[in-house]
C-alpha cells in the first residue's frame, strides 16, 4: 500500500535512511518511538531506525503531517531546509515546497520554530513561517486548505497559475510550460481532486479560464 514499517533487529544500529516518494503518491512512515509521519508527493525524509540519544532527529524536505509520540526525556527534532522544530508530542504539518520559504501549521500540542537567529513558540490554530533572511512570524491558517493533500485534495483560493502548474507537476509526475503569459496573472478558485484523471481538471480549467491544455509529442504538458 503506502505505508511503511519495519522491524529492527540490532536495537543499536545508527545511521540515517531515505525514503523519496514519487510523483502522485504519498507514503506513511511509522518510526520508531510510534511516531507517525506522513509524506506528500516529492518530499524527502531522513530517519534513523532506532533514536539512541539524548533527542529523537528526522529531515524533511518537501511536506509532511507529523504525529509524534509524546517523550519529554527525549525531544524530538524535525529539520527543515534552513530551519528546525523542537516538540516533545503533537501533531502538526511542515511544508518547504515554496523555495527559500518554511511553514508550520499546529493542529495540536505546541512546538517552538527555530529560523536563522530567532525562535518562534506555537499555539495551535497557528502557522509560523520563515522566509529566509527574514524574522518569523505567525498567522492563522485555514485546516480544510493546509490538510487537503492528505485527502487526495489541492485547495486553490486566489491561486495564480504558476501555483497550479507546480501541484499538477507533483501529483500527476508531469512537466507543464505556460506558453501563454497573459495566463501568468490570471487567479483562480476551485480544488484539485488527484482521485480523479487530470483531463477533468483540465477541461474545466479551459471552460472557466478559456486555457488550452495540452501535450506534445514529448508528453509535455502546455497551457495556452
Amino acid at each position: 500500500g503506502n505505508r511503511l514499517t519495519y522491524n529492527l533487529k540490532a536495537p543499536g544500529v545508527t545511521g540515517m535512511n531515505t525514503l523519496s516518494v514519487a510523483p502522485g503518491l504519498d507514503y506513511q512512515v511509522t518510526l520508531a518511538d510510534g511516531s507517525q509521519v506522513w509524506l506528500n508527493s516529492t518530499s524527502t525524509l531522513e530517519f534513523p531506525f532506532s533514536f539512541n540519544g539524548a533527542t529523537r532527529e528526522i529531515r524533511i524536505k518537501g511536506e509532511a503531517l507529523l504525529k509524534i509520540a509524546k517523550n519529554r526525556e527525549q525531544p524530538f527534532i524535525v529539520h527543515l531546509p534552513g530551519s528546525s522544530v523542537l516538540v516533545t508530542g503533537t501533531e502538526f504539518n511542515v511544508n518547504t515546497f515554496d523555495s527559500g520559504t518554511v511553514k508550520v501549521a499546529l493542529l495540536e500540542g505546541s512546538v517552538m520554530l527555530t529560523g536563522g537567529n530567532n525562535k518562534l513558540a506555537l499555539q495551535p490554530g497557528r502557522q509560523g513561517v520563515y522566509e529566509n533572511g527574514k524574522a518569523l512570524y505567525n498567522q492563522p491558517f485555514n485546516q480544510r486548505n493546509t490538510l487537503g493533500w492528505t485527502a487526495g485534495l489541492y485547495y486553490f483560493e486566489k491561486s495564480r497559475l504558476e501555483e497550479i502548474v507546480q501541484v499538477i507537476s507533483r501529483w500527476y509526475g508531469v512537466k507543464v510550460v505556460i506558453d501563454n503569459a497573459r495566463n501568468q496573472e490570471k487567479q483562480f478558485v476551485g480544488v484539485l481532486n488527484k482521485k480523479k484523471p487530470l483531463r477533468d481538471f483540465l477541461n474545466t480549467l479551459e471552460y472557466v479560464a478559456d486555457i488550452r491544455a495540452y501535450k506534445d509529442a514529448d508528453s509535455v504538458l502546455h497551457f495556452r
